[in-house]
């Protein structure tokens, strides 16, 4: 019943490290695309909507200009790299301290099976010795003048 109980909560638990997986991925995924704050409107008003490029409600070179435009794009690339970069670095930090709290638990329970185990095994050992000295002191020793006689 124990390894059953064991085994369904280690299924749950990859369930949800997957899930958690899943979900960090699209957070990622939507830090890496705030350049695209701009392309996705525009090409959803031409391409859609049918609007021409001069009548367009996103337009950050009527905006900004040129420059300003691919200014302000690399901006934005750049700030989602690195808030993309933090939050990878603090994902990890976490996932490293979970693993080093999950190792520390592990060599626990494996010193505590093998403190057991040899406690188990000494008292086994100190068990047969005992039992092996009454066994020699229950045996008879025939003396050597009875045998000459």
């Amino acid at each position: 019943m124990s390894s059953a109980k064991q085994a369904v909560d280690s299924t749950i638990k990859r369930i949800l490290i997957h899930m958690a997986e899943i979900i960090v991925s699209i957070v990622l995924l939507v830090i890496i695309s705030i350049p695209l704050v701009f392309v996705i409107p525009m090409w959803f008003q031409q391409v859609a909507l049918g609007a021409s490029s001069s009548s367009l409600a996103v337009d950050p070179v009527a905006w900004f200009g040129v420059l300003g435009a691919v200014g302000v794009t690399t901006l934005l690339a750049i700030g989602s790299l690195v808030l993309g970069y933090i939050y990878v670095m603090g994902l990890s930090s976490r996932v490293v301290a979970r693993e080093k709290k999950s190792r520390a638990r592990r060599e626990e329970k494996a010193e505590d099976s093998e403190s057991e185990s040899v406690e188990t095994t000494a008292e086994d050992i100190s068990s047969e010795v005992e039992g092996e000295s009454e066994d020699a002191a229950d045996a008879e020793v025939p003396d050597e003048d009875t045998t000459s006689e």
